[in-house]
């Protein structure tokens, strides 16, 4: 670890989230997040600008047969000594590959955190995964991650809190920008040396993350202004049942060209908030099944249903009632506009966006 940046080793058992955390912190969708045990099987490096460095390692092989190999260490002066002779000596065996390369960093100076999963028991094998990084003698912290349902996180409390500098909890999957903030701030704390560095990205990711609201909410309001005001516009036949045809193939269109409007939308805040591997399509199924202000595509952003309902129902209901739906066909022509469109859809689009606005828990 360089004097300037903190860098820090994601260790941990096989398939306890380890890529999902450093995912979630490096706020990089593209690093390998799979549900096969092993997936990661070289250490991979993430930088966030200049900020901190985060290494994703291969989970501990075997750590059991590791630990008393590494005994010496909580003897010596130089802890890490024991654990630079371990590679030399284990260096391109089978047996200890895993151990050699998550060591690497370590050894280099990285702070060590230490991933498990509360929905998993505490064996023992475990117990020796603690006591190697707790001899390597590098500032640790624990983080219990989640995936399943079972609960032991108070076992891996009690035994955690003996062998790190701090325990919290944290699930990958559905963590909000602000338990990113509180994790990267417990990291500033363990070592003091790294702590002005981390408070300064910090303050860099909040400033960050109100102009990334903002300009979300600029996307927004342009996709319901544009919705609110497409036209689609052609000459009234004679007769109502070719009235009623048009009116039907200029109601087609209309869909069509907000739906692409609205794709548009989606890959400027795909773009906006990094979700590399996110798609949005706008011939087939939409990215969100419900559509991009639907109920369950906001209750993906992270809006609760009390934020739903006082910023999203109350503000759609006005809304749409306010637009008045009704096709307009005239004798020398007609328009199909906003007012073909049902008014819950666009009402709940524009209430939709004022509970975005208005939500504060809103995930990246």
């Amino acid at each position: 670890m360089s004097d300037t940046t903190p860098t820090f080793a994601i260790v941990g058992a096989v398939n306890h989230g380890k890529s999902s955390v450093v995912s979630t912190l490096a706020e990089n969708d593209q690093v390998h997040v799979s549900s096969m045990p092993g997936e990661t099987v070289e250490c991979q490096r993430f930088w966030l600008r200049d900020l901190f460095v985060f290494y994703d390692t291969p989970g501990f092989q075997n750590a059991r047969e590791a630990l008393p190999q590494l005994a010496a260490a909580a003897q010596g002066s130089e802890p890490l000594a024991v654990f630079r002779d371990f590679i030399a000596r284990h260096r391109g065996s089978p047996e200890f590959e895993a151990e050699c390369l998550l060591f690497q960093p370590i050894i280099g100076g990285a702070g060590i955190v230490y991933v498990v999963d509360g929905s998993e028991p505490l064996l023992e094998i475990h117990a020796a995964e603690m006591e190697i990084l707790r001899l390597t003698g590098q500032p640790r912290l624990a983080i219990i991650n989640r995936t399943g349902t079972d609960d032991h996180i108070t076992d891996w409390k009690r035994r955690l809190g003996l062998h790190f500098n701090a325990v919290r909890e944290f699930n990958a999957h559905h963590a909000t920008f602000a338990d990113r903030l509180e994790l990267l701030e417990t990291l500033a704390g363990i070592e003091q040396g790294w702590k002005p560095k981390l408070m300064s990205a910090v303050a860099i990711f909040r400033e960050e993350w109100e102009r990334r609201l903002g300009e979300c909410a600029e996307i927004i309001v342009e996709l319901i202004f544009d919705a609110l005001t497409h036209r689609e516009v052609a000459a009234s036949p004679e007769g109502k049942t070719r009235r009623e045809v048009l009116g039907e193939e200029l109601k087609q269109r209309f869909t069509k060209s907000v739906s692409t409007r609205e794709a548009r939308a989606h890959h400027e805040i795909i773009r906006l908030f990094g979700h590399n591997r996110v798609k949005a399509d706008a011939t087939g199924a939409s990215l969100f099944d419900a559509g991009l202000f639907s109920d369950e595509t906001w209750r993906a952003f992270g809006l609760d249903e009390k934020q739903l309902l006082a910023a999203g129902t109350m503000t759609g209901a006005a809304a749409g009632a306010a637009v008045g739906m009704k096709v307009e066909l005239g004798t020398g022509g007609g328009f199909l506009g906003a007012a073909t469109a049902t008014g819950t859809g666009l009402g709940a689009s524009i209430g939709a966006a004022a509970a975005f606005l208005f939500g504060k828990n809103a995930r990246s």
